[in-house]
């Protein structure tokens, strides 16, 4: 008995000595020097909280056990996948994760066990471990473009997601099989890859996530996928129809407006579609009219069925015979 409270006595010192406030509320102490098992060991602690199979919403949840054993010391281990995600010692029956350094993830599946020191030694880890997985109270983007087996032109990627209803960071990530090729943060509920074009002929997978200054959701699942298609040939060119080299960019005046706004396509453009998008991924206008000298499209703030269109922004799509253009338009109607 003197064995244990020598043992228990040096801990605290630990705490005192690197400056750790000595409430035992907190009950957190380094990691004691490896002592023998005594001739008695005691019965392992009986879990309480997490509860086996639980869903938490906090990364940093805090584990309790209960024993019939003194106040000794308490040995806590989480597990994800075998491999030990957080460790820790306490003098109380509780220990909180943060404690480890480090938070847990959310979307994953963890497992979780104890045992108990008392003047005998260790005791057995209660088995079998309980399980819990950390879940965030964000649900995922839903995601809109591109679809999930749609085949996308060759040239810039453009994701788009429905937007949420209150300000949130958009995340958003390109997987060509298990590699990471693409990731971005926008503010808006979409973005328009300008590192150059993906591989032709190869299938990708793409997810979305949220983030608040608090918390962040899962990445939708399961995962949408797309292929790039090949570039198509090169277009034999006549008098009336030339191939833009892309070097001028593609303006837009008024905008914001509010009843017409046009779209100035670069010289040598020749034959272009243009197309309305809302920032949700829905196809407002198919299509736009070219002004008398075909160098400009207008849009009349109209959908397709003549409609008109509410205040807001929207994305146009102009695309050539060998490239494309994505502008962003606002709508300011009274």
């Amino acid at each position: 008995m003197r064995y244990g409270i020598i043992i228990v006595f040096c801990a605290v010192g630990l705490m005192s000595a690197a400056g750790v406030p000595s409430d035992r509320a907190r009950g957190i102490v380094a990691a004691p020097a490896t002592i023998s098992p005594g001739p008695t060991n005691p019965p392992p602690p009986v879990p309480l909280q997490p509860a086996d199979h639980e869903t938490l919403f906090d990364p940093a949840p805090t584990l309790l056990v209960e024993s019939g054993i003194p106040f000794y010391l308490y040995h806590f281990r989480v597990f994800e996948m075998g491999s030990i995600a957080a460790e820790g010692y306490s003098l109380c029956p509780s220990w909180n994760v943060a404690a480890a350094g480090r938070l847990l993830q959310y979307g994953h599946n963890y497992q979780w066990t104890c045992r108990v020191r008392d003047a005998g030694g260790w005791s057995e880890w209660f088995s079998p471990s309980w399980n819990f997985s950390v879940e965030s109270r964000l649900s995922p983007p839903e995601p809109k473009l591109p679809q999930d087996g749609s085949v996308v032109p060759n040239g810039r990627l453009m994701l788009v997601v429905r937007p949420v209803r209150y300000p949130v960071t958009y995340r958003l990530r390109v997987w060509d099989g298990r590699t990471l090729v693409r990731e971005a943060q926008s503010n808006l509920p979409w973005w328009q890859d300008r590192g150059g074009s993906l591989e032709p002929g190869r299938l990708y997978n793409w997810s979305c996530q949220i983030k608040t200054d608090t918390d962040s959701s899962n990445w939708f699942k399961p995962l949408w996928r797309f292929e790039v298609a090949h570039p198509p040939a090169q277009p034999a060119t006549t008098s009336d129809e030339t191939v833009c080299d892309c070097q001028e960019p593609v303006f837009a005046f008024p905008n914001p407006f509010d009843s017409k706004i046009e779209l100035r396509l670069p010289s040598g453009s020749g034959s272009v579609q243009a197309r309305i998008f809302g920032t949700d991924g829905r196809l407002v206008r198919s299509s736009l009219p070219f002004g008398t000298d075909r160098s400009t499209l207008t849009w009349d703030g109209r959908d397709d069925n003549g409609a008109a269109t509410r205040s807001g922004t929207y994305l146009c799509r102009i695309t050539g015979s060998n490239w494309s253009r994505t502008l962003t338009v606002i709508r300011c109607s009274h």
